[in-house]
């Protein structure tokens, strides 16, 4: 995985508090997401500190308020990192992912509308 410092082709835009992420197929981990672009998303969530993401995943991108959901979304993992100074003496972490869409098929059209339609999704 690379470094999460600024290597992105695309412009990111804010996302309002209303669209999630989750991962399937077992949706065990859902978050809130931080920003999206033509070529990925960011996003925060809790883990055990054991726990590990896959390289691979898939994901779904909804907001009931928005009427959207997008997915199947292949995608690659480019970042997991933790969250400085936010830890938990319970064994579990604030990490922030960062994740690179790929092989996108009727998706990408979603992604593009969901995009154009707001500078703050």
């Amino acid at each position: 995985m690379r470094n999460p410092e600024e290597q992105r082709r695309h412009k990111r835009l804010k996302v309002a508090e209303d669209v999630f992420l989750t991962f399937r197929p077992r949706f065990a981990i859902m978050s809130k997401l931080k920003d999206i672009s033509k070529g990925g998303v960011a996003f925060e969530y809790f883990m055990y500190e054991d726990s590990k993401i896959l390289e691979m995943v898939e994901i779904d991108i909804f907001s009931k308020d928005k009427d959207l959901h997008i997915f199947p979304i292949p995608c690659s993992v480019v970042y997991d990192i933790p969250v400085p100074g936010i830890g938990s003496s319970l064994g579990i972490q604030t990490r922030r992912c960062g994740l690179q869409f790929t092989q996108l098929k009727e998706q990408s059209k979603l992604i593009d509308s969901m995009l154009g339609s707001n500078t703050r999704i």
